[in-house]
Order: structure tokens, then sequence, then C-alpha cells
């Protein structure tokens, strides 16, 4: 749908609308790989914040009721020759909490969140750009996230997969409206309608020329299992290069499942993508 924002910050922003942002090296997080084993960029799309973050926002890991070893994983592909960067969103940067900007965005929006998808898209290019210009115009590019990161890689391995090499998705928010507000408190995001930005069952059906893995928990609390579950079972239908991680996990990324991805990049996305420099 139309937007008011992409590269235009002279226009005018429509009702709660978030800007597009730039990327640059100042508000991402990066992990550089080793000089001499360099295969291309791993960006780690990450959750949805519910407190303001710092920017950079930095890869850790988490211990406690919900394990989660992004650090390790990173560090992983990072030995393995990407270069993992961590860019801010557009709501990252609001004044508010990160997840009331998107609250805001979506529900101020007649088209229920189509307008904040098509931001996230224009942003993807912002990302690309950034990528290409700090290591060159043939740079591969793998998307992989987490959580709302796992619906951004959704959508831009459907709506951009001209740009990437291959995708990541792990426990992806799907039907954003039914995400459990114990995850998104203060807000809920079941009071409001998200249909326009929400994934569709065969939004992967058309991917056929990108490898993609795809991993969710049967005991996800958050957003549960059986969408992300449909999708990776319509992808596989539809003859697409796509493989699964299904656990039994809650919404986390437990040290099993670094270890599950990162077997995926040496033997899948690895081949793909010889050293550069």
């Amino acid at each position: 749908m139309p937007v008011s924002t992409h590269c235009k910050p002279n226009i005018t922003l429509d009702t709660d609308e978030l800007p597009v942002n730039n990327i640059s090296v100042a508000n991402s997080f990066i992990i550089d790989a080793a000089p001499g084993l360099v295969r291309g960029a791993v960006i780690y799309l990450h959750g949805m914040a519910v407190r303001r973050p710092a920017i950079p926002i930095p890869i850790i890991d988490q211990t406690g009721l919900l394990e989660l070893n992004t650090l390790t994983f990173a560090n992983g592909l990072a030995a393995d020759g990407w270069v993992v960067i961590q860019p801010c969103y557009p709501e990252d940067n609001s004044t508010l909490l990160p997840s009331q900007a998107i609250f805001n965005d979506v529900d101020a929006d007649t088209a229920h969140g189509a307008r904040y998808l098509t931001n996230t898209l224009h942003w993807w290019d912002h990302v690309v750009n950034f990528v290409q210009a700090e290591y060159g115009t043939d740079f591969p590019i793998v998307p992989f996230g987490f959580s709302w990161g796992g619906w951004h890689a959704f959508q831009i391995a459907a709506n951009k997969s001209d740009t990437i090499l291959a995708y990541g998705s792990h426990i992806a928010a799907t039907v954003v409206s039914d995400a459990s507000p114990v995850f998104t408190s203060p807000v809920d995001f079941s009071a409001t309608d998200t249909s326009g930005l929400d994934t569709t069952t065969g939004i992967l059906d058309g991917v056929l020329q990108k490898p993609g893995i795809i991993g969710w928990g049967t005991n996800d609390s958050a957003v549960g299992y059986l969408e992300i579950q449909a999708i990776y079972n319509s992808a596989l239908a539809a003859g697409c290069p796509v493989v699964s991680n299904p656990t039994n996990s809650n919404h986390e990324l437990r040290s099993s499942d670094t270890t599950t991805y990162l077997n995926w990049f040496t033997n899948t996305v690895d081949p793909l993508a010889p050293k550069i420099f």
C-alpha cells in the first residue's frame, strides 16, 4: 500500500506511522568473522522488544526459564565465516516502548498492519544497501529471525527473495494478534486487528530457489506452533527447498537448536557461499 516514509524524510508521516530508519555501523551490533574465513552476512533479526533497548542492541545469551543461546549461535556463525549483523527495527528508535509503537502503527492503519509490512520491506532495502556498501554488491546475505524476527524472515523470503542466499526462521510470530500478552505486556495485540501484516499458510510457496529452515516448539506459550508448522508443510508440498526443526520446547533458542542451525549452515548454505576474503 502507499506509504509516506521510504527515503523521503521531509514527508509528513501518517498517524502513528513509524519512519523507516537507515542502517549503519552505529545502530547495528556486528560480530565479524575472522579474516580469510568470510563467506557473507547473516542478518540476525531479533524478537520484539518490550522495553526501551540500547542502540545498538547487543546479541546476548539468556539463562533461566526460557533459554536463549543467541550469542552462542552468532559466535558459531562467525567461526564458520559469517559476519553477523543485528540491525535495529524502526520501532527500536521510538520514544515509546517498541511493542507499543508497533501496536499504535497497526491500530491506526485502516489496512490493519499492511503499512507496517510495506515499511518493513523498505527497511530491508536499507539493510541490503548497508551490507553492499560495507562489504560489496555481491556479498551473500542470509536473514535469520527469532520470534518477531522470524516473522521478518518469512516476509523477507517471500517478498525479497532476490536479495538473499537462504533464510531461517525460529519460533516465528505469525498471527500477531494471537501472541500471548504475557510476552508482549504491557501491550496486548489481541486488542487490534493485525490481519494486514499476518503471515498466510502459503507465504513461502513461491520461494522455490532459496533454501530455508523453519523451527517451532510444540510447547511454545508465546506464539504457538500450528501456523508455523502449516507454513512449513505448505512450502514443502509446493516443492520448496525447506527443512524443519520441530522441538518440544517453549519460546526459546536452546543449545540443541543452535547445533541444528549451525549444521544446516555447514551442510546447505556454506556450499553456496565459498570463502570470499
